[in-house]
């Protein structure tokens, strides 16, 4: 539950960035943010289904 709470953050954190939202700097998704995303919520799914 812990893993999801964290990966839940990690990419709510990624949206405020590249859309500005809360005053924070415009960051667009790069190639490599979306691999870190993708490899997140894997990791995430290993650590529920074991």
């Amino acid at each position: 539950m812990f893993s999801l709470v964290i990966c839940s953050q990690i990419i709510l954190a990624v949206v405020f960035d590249h859309f500005g939202l809360l005053g924070n700097q415009v960051r667009l998704l790069s190639p490599l943010r979306v691999l870190g995303i993708i490899l997140l919520v894997l990791g995430v799914y290993i650590i529920q289904t074991h």
